[in-house]
């Protein structure tokens, strides 16, 4: 196998630390099991190599990759968590009882930590608030942070947060149960608080071998430097422009300051990219460079100059899907593999609703909750209630959010009165309605009449053209400083998938079957390959697509409104960046003018290639 001088000064790196920056395309995947093959070569004992990288994917890729390369099944790979719950198993007090929750058939930690929520707060945990405490529950841990920092610097996630998070840790301390945060913490706590097992461990280990050194939070990053303190031998594959993972506790930060805690370190460059056109590296390397906290460094291209990089504009978001899928259809007859790429998952559901039924699919990072969102259930309350307006239940859960300026006494009125009479009727007679309330009564009672009458599709855009329940969303969206993008992403995104259905019923089964063909039509040797930005890591493709490019959605306006010396801004630049630098032939860039009737902005990543 050749390699070019730059992959030869990695690969022949033996003794001392060692950061190999590596750009997208570059090998280092090749480079990583050449340098381990050429240790093993020199004399270095197979079992005195710790090689680890981030997912377990990736992990046993690299495995079979070496087998089949060096014909060696002598070296193992592993990822940092499994090499941490190794460590737990073997030096804690309570090895033989830790269970791993993730694994556990007794227990399920959403439904311990939605239990514990409802004891709190006296309500049910909504999915978006049950992501949020896993986010940032993960996210402390791998930082190091206490929730009381956490939320001097982001805010407070929601009211009772500590409460309901110390209630958790103190069930699975008392159940002998951790997760895979805790393995690290643990882990960590055991090499700074046990001599021996430290000492072991660092002698077991001569050279320890990171892949993906940008993905790695600051817990993780401690306990590669305790494994390899003694010896020195620590080598890292990193490249700084791709770290997308600061929601995990990842920083790019990290290895920036690599040569400050390495005086000695070695620093190597990689800069040849085997993979793209030169016009696709022109216009990652002109994005790249607007990032101000990185290590400079520029993609050289191998390949010739290929197409131009295609940038479009459409009318609405299905005018941009059907454009889309004309031209990957087309890729995929001439036999390319191809990449639909977006920054968020909800932008995968047009695409399925528009795809072929015929037309198969991979899918990454697949996630359903949007079918489970707020204002879906809110729109789907409305209808109801119009259909049973003796439904004080379903009224209780959307009276205040159509602007009608109805008490909450009123409601509380109306709940004592008996329950098989109309709920409107009964808002007329409760103590302290007068002429302007009464007023707004028989609005509510024109809506839900006009309302019931109308199929499901017509009955969403009588609600948002017709009723205030848009201007509550507006007011929602200041109260919780969101964009109103979002929202607007949302209600366009329904009004896609409900046009021409009938009724709630119709709609839900639309919905189970988007969902089954989402699932069933998910084949992983698929040519055409849907996926969030982050989920397309470390993949390639023919030919890439990115969709909904979108200002205040990418970059997203919490990027830019909560932003610390452009951090959160630089590494939305950077999921951009990795964004581009998959395709390898053609690269076309997509985003449409409005979302349900608002103009919206391409976003400005567009504006700086």
């Amino acid at each position: 196998m050749k390699f070019s001088k730059e992959q030869e000064k990695a690969i022949n790196h033996k003794d001392g630390p060692c950061l190999v920056l590596a750009v997208p395309g570059s090998g280092k995947t090749t480079v990583l099991l050449a340098r381990i093959n050429k240790l093993v070569k020199s004399g270095v004992n197979p079992s005195k190599i710790l090689a680890m990288t981030f997912s377990k994917s990736q992990a046993l890729d690299m495995q079979a990759r070496y087998e089949k390369i060096y014909k060696d099944k002598s070296v193992k790979f592993s990822t940092i968590h499994s090499f941490s719950y190794g460590l737990v198993r073997s030096f804690s007090n309570n090895a033989s009882k830790i269970e791993l929750i993730e694994a556990s058939k007794t227990y399920n930690k959403y439904h311990i930590v939605g239990q514990i929520f409802y004891k709190i707060k006296k309500r049910k945990i909504s999915d978006e608030e049950l992501d949020e405490f896993f986010r940032v529950s993960g996210y402390i841990k791998n930082t190091l942070m206490d929730y009381e920092s956490y939320k001097k610097k982001y805010g407070q996630v929601f009211f009772n947060f500590e409460k309901v998070y110390m209630t958790y840790e103190s069930f699975k301390k008392k159940n002998h149960l951790i997760d895979f945060d805790d393995m690290l913490l643990e882990a960590l706590s055991i090499l700074q608080n046990n001599k021996s097992a430290l000492n072991f461990i660092q002698n077991k280990f001569d050279y320890i071998q990171i892949d993906e050194g940008q993905d790695t939070s600051f817990v993780q990053l401690k306990i590669i430097s305790l494994i390899a303190g003694k010896k020195n031998n620590l080598f890292i594959v990193a490249d700084d422009d791709q770290s997308i993972y600061g929601f995990r506790g990842a920083s790019s930060e990290l290895l920036l300051d690599f040569p400050k805690v390495y005086p000695d370190a070695k620093i190597y460059y990689m800069e040849d990219n085997f993979r793209s056109k030169e016009n696709i590296t022109s216009v990652a390397n002109k994005l790249i460079n607007n990032n101000k906290k990185r290590y400079k460094k520029s993609i050289r291209t191998t390949k010739d100059e290929g197409p131009k990089v295609d940038i479009k504009k459409h009318k609405n978001t299905s005018n941009q899907i059907d454009h889309v899928i004309k031209h990957v259809l087309e890729d995929i007859k001439n036999g390319e593999s191809v990449a639909i790429l977006y920054r968020n998952n909800i932008s995968s559901i047009n695409l399925i609703n528009k795809l072929n039924q015929n037309i198969d699919f991979y899918i990454k990072d697949s996630k359903y909750a949007f079918y489970m969102h707020t204002i879906i259930k809110d729109l789907i309350n409305i209808i109801n209630f119009s259909k049973d307006t003796y439904d004080i239940d379903t009224f209780e859960k959307i009276y205040y959010k159509l602007n009608l300026y109805i008490k909450r006494d009123f409601v509380n009125q109306v709940k004592m009165m008996p329950a098989k009479q109309d709920v409107i009727e009964n808002l007329k007679e409760v103590d302290g309605m007068n002429n302007f309330f009464l007023n707004n009564v028989y609005d509510l009672g024109y809506y839900m009449d006009k309302l019931s009458d109308l199929n499901f599709d017509k009955a969403i855009k009588y609600i948002l053209f017709n009723m205030d329940y848009y201007e509550y969303l507006k007011e929602f969206s200041k109260a919780k400083a969101a964009s109103m993008v979002s929202y607007d992403r949302i209600i366009d995104t329904l009004l896609n998938i409900s046009e021409g259905v009938k009724s709630i019923v119709e709609f839900e089964n639309k919905v189970n079957k988007l969902i089954k063909k989402q699932k069933s039509k998910s084949i992983t040797n698929s040519p055409l390959t849907l996926s969030t930005i982050h989920g397309s890591k470390g993949l390639e493709f023919d030919n890439v697509y990115l969709i909904d490019l979108v200002e205040n959605e990418f970059p997203s306006s919490y990027a830019k409104a909560n932003d610390e010396d452009d951090k959160q801004l630089e590494e939305e630049r950077r999921l951009f960046y990795v964004g581009l630098t998959r395709a390898k032939n053609k690269l076309s860039l997509h985003y449409p003018e409005s979302l349900y009737l608002n103009k919206v902005d391409k976003s400005s990543f567009i504006n700086e290639i």
